[in-house]
């Protein structure tokens, strides 16, 4: 099953998007839908367009959509919007692609992974908990980052380049 196991099954589990359920209908704050159920017409646009409330911070939306076609959503929406329009639709398998990378890449290991599989999947959890679970990773990445960072500043120095 890999370091991650079928992300779809887990990222589905985590959020799902169903019509009315509480990541849906009245989380303002809410900046990605998971959807795992065929949507259509009024439905499909309602659902997805409860994405667009206002919040403080809130800067971009995200959709990941393991069910449905973009031309079907779009048609559904130009049913009520004429101008509507799909920006950025990706190929799904970039997602696999990207797993692939951070997993060859060793930055973390499937006692890491698990960890924080076990603090999102828990209802008691805290953000302190959540924190807590992704320091050690996320040092390592930022570390390195910043290492790389300081190799390309040096390199465009000795070569005369403006950073």
């Amino acid at each position: 099953m890999g370091v991650m196991g079928d992300i779809s099954r887990k990222l589905r589990r985590l959020h799902r998007t169903h019509p009315g359920d509480r990541f849906g209908k009245n989380s303002a704050f809410s900046v990605r839908h998971y959807v795992d159920k065929r949507l259509a017409g009024i439905t499909a646009v309602q659902t997805l367009s409860r994405l667009n409330r206002a919040y403080p911070g809130k800067d971009t939306t995200y959709v990941v959509d393991f069910v449905n076609d973009p031309e079907d959503i779009l048609a559904a929406f130009k049913t009520y919007y004429e101008t509507a329009e799909l920006a950025d639709v990706t190929d799904p398998h970039l997602v696999f692609d990207l797993r692939m990378k951070l997993d060859a890449a060793g930055f973390y290991d499937d006692f890491e992974v698990n960890r924080v599989v076990e603090v999102e999947f828990n209802p008691k959890a805290k953000q302190s908990d959540l924190a807590g679970a992704l320091e050690p990773v996320m040092s390592r990445l930022l570390s390195h980052y910043k290492a790389a960072q300081d190799r390309l500043k040096s390199a465009k120095a000795k070569l005369g380049s403006p950073v």
